[in-house]
């Protein structure tokens, strides 16, 4: 537990205590000043379940005074290449993942993206999708009210529901979805306004995008690039929603050098490429869920700021300081 204010560390201690690989952990806050932790536990010591030894993903929540007991989400975690934890209070949280659901990873048809939803008492399994395509790299998050909101890749699109996640998905943006969805975050305005921010690759290099859908309006804007730096590239994203509608983003900085590369035949070419050293960058996108209908006034609406040091995430309530390291 580390006090943001000082960034002292005020008390630390170890989840979990076996002789079994537990990793991957993730963390979500609540509206009630709690904190969940999700992670795969692997009885037979590796990093993707197979039908013949699958994984399970466990989980425990911090009251602000102690963690409580671990839980076992689910013991059939097969093949799962992206999950996400979201939670709303103690008694609404949930996981998403994609579950192979024949056990033989060399077919990707038979993916399919798991729920798995608490109620305060127990964990219950719900199977969003069964089609004769891939489903990956599921997103999940709530609303301020208590309603989830979920989003996947299935066949190149993106779809959602929200609501309801036995309802029919929608498709939410129609064209330029990959698998780096499994690496961004999907996140709620107050007034029904939606955003999906993910690392995706630019002619320049990686990248932030990011589409957000207007209740209003009841559509996606198309994704536009966050940053759009010749000198630097980012990566490892996270993200919170703030007041005001803002966006803060917790993200990897890779400068971008200029690297000679000889050819087959023998000429030199200078290519763009990341750097050595990375940094630990926190940065806030302004307005972002307070976005005019005009697209014509869409190119001021960014309003980006980036921090580099001793900040307090807002949102999320932690502290993140600027490191260099070597890659």
């Amino acid at each position: 537990v580390v006090d943001p204010a000082s960034g002292a560390v005020t008390s630390h201690g170890q989840l979990t205590s076996d002789t079994r690989l537990d990793y991957g952990v993730q963390l979500a806050t609540d509206s009630e000043g709690g904190v969940w932790a999700a992670w795969q536990h692997s009885p037979a010591n590796a990093l993707v379940g197979t039908a013949a030894a699958p994984n399970a993903l466990q989980a425990a929540r911090w009251d602000g005074a102690a963690w409580g007991a671990a839980q076992t989400v689910d013991e059939n975690l097969t093949g799962t290449l992206w999950w996400q934890l979201a939670a709303h209070d103690a008694a609404t949280a949930m996981i998403l993942a994609d579950l192979d659901t024949d056990g033989d990873l060399a077919t990707g048809n038979d993916r399919e993206i798991l729920a798995l939803t608490w109620d305060g008492a127990a964990w219950a399994s719900h199977q969003l999708t069964n089609n004769n395509q891939p489903d990956l790299a599921p997103r999940a998050a709530y609303t301020p009210e208590g309603a989830p909101l979920a989003a996947w890749l299935a066949g190149g699109q993106v779809v959602g529901v929200q609501g309801d996640l036995t309802a029919a998905p929608s498709v939410w943006l129609a064209e330029g979805g990959s698998t780096a969805l499994g690496q961004g975050r999907l996140l709620a305005g107050p007034a029904g306004q939606l955003a999906l921010l993910w690392p995706e690759m630019t002619p320049a290099g990686a990248d932030v995008w990011l589409s957000v859908y207007s209740a209003e309006s009841g559509t996606w804007r198309a994704p536009e690039v966050v940053f759009g730096s010749a000198d630097w590239q980012e990566t490892s994203l996270t993200a919170a929603a703030g007041p005001g509608g803002d966006v803060w983003l917790g993200l990897v900085r890779l400068p971008v050098e200029t690297r000679a590369v000889t050819l087959p035949d023998g000429q030199t070419l200078d290519i763009p490429a990341a750097g050595d050293t990375a940094e630990l960058a926190v940065a806030q996108v302004a307005s972002v869920f307070s976005l005019p209908e005009s697209p014509a006034e869409a190119p001021s609406r960014l309003g980006l700021w980036l921090g580099l040091g001793a900040l307090a995430l807002a949102g999320l309530g932690v502290g993140v300081w600027l490191m260099r390291r070597k890659r």
